[in-house]
């Protein structure tokens, strides 16, 4: 009986194991998990569409949508504001597919997490290459030059900004973006063309008469304090040495300085 129970058993184990050798694990049909994915980017569920998107590649590793999958994992990073971990996906893009119809895009993602983290250079950088490509999209380019414009002006390169500007105009007059970049390159010619102050002279004459240089640069009310209070402590000081009480004198000296040179400064 037992050896019935046996030879049944082993029958069960050796049929079980004839069936797993033959059976495979399907992947996941290929449509139906980047779709899932975009679906997660696109509901702002970032983390669970990174996962999903490199279950992608793995299931999926000849298809060409890879390009795609590294490009939207970057993008998530970049949404997330983890620029470092966002170049990297998006250089995977750049190098292992130089003919990938998104490596422009790729380009501008680059320059734009570069420009978030206020790394002016290294976006210029990234927007020139993308300037000397053999680029046939005419927006790409003009976009290019708006953001160059907008690193000038972080930079205080005003001039340099305003060329940038004016060429997007020239290029689009008559877009939103041409406009806007006039606007822009209007706005900082004007605020190259205030008038300036001297400083040397404004020193010179707060020495003579504190306050005045303050008055000079445009602080009305700021000079005019500063001359009642040096005034003050001026009148103090003849006063006490008048009086032959020179150690008030001294002491007065002391503070009376502080707001005099303190003037000066200002």
């Amino acid at each position: 009986m037992n050896y019935i129970k046996f030879l049944v058993f082993g029958t069960i184990i050796l049929l079980i194991s004839m069936y797993s050798m033959s059976y495979s694990i399907a992947s996941p049909d290929e449509n139906s998990q980047i779709l899932y994915a975009e679906k997660l980017f696109e509901d702002s569920l970032y983390e669970p569409a990174i996962v999903e998107f490199k279950r992608f590649i793995f299931y999926n590793h000849e298809s060409n949508l890879i390009d795609y999958a590294y490009y939207r994992i970057g993008h998530s990073f970049y949404n997330q504001k983890k620029y470092d971990d966002a170049r990297r996906f998006f250089r995977r893009v750049e190098v292992e597919f130089p003919e990938s119809p998104l490596k422009f895009d790729t380009k501008i993602m680059i320059a734009k997490s570069y420009f978030r983290e206020n790394k002016y250079p290294s976006t210029r950088n990234e927007l020139q290459q993308i300037l000397t490509m053999d680029l046939n999209d005419r927006q790409l380019r003009l976009v290019s030059r708006y953001l160059q414009g907008w690193c000038y002006l972080y930079e205080k390169s005003w001039y340099s900004a305003i060329v940038e500007f004016r060429r997007v105009n020239q290029q689009e007059p008559n877009t939103e973006l041409g406009k806007l970049s006039k606007e822009l390159a209007d706005l900082t010619l004007s605020g190259t063309q205030i008038p300036k102050k001297s400083p040397s002279f404004a020193k010179l004459i707060s020495r003579f008469i504190p306050g005045s240089g303050q008055i000079y640069a445009g602080k009305f009310f700021n000079g005019l304090g500063s001359m009642l209070i040096n005034g003050t402590f001026f009148y103090l000081l003849f006063d006490s040495i008048y009086d032959r009480r020179y150690v008030d004198a001294f002491g007065i000296y002391m503070v009376g300085s502080r707001f005099y040179y303190g003037n000066v400064y200002n």
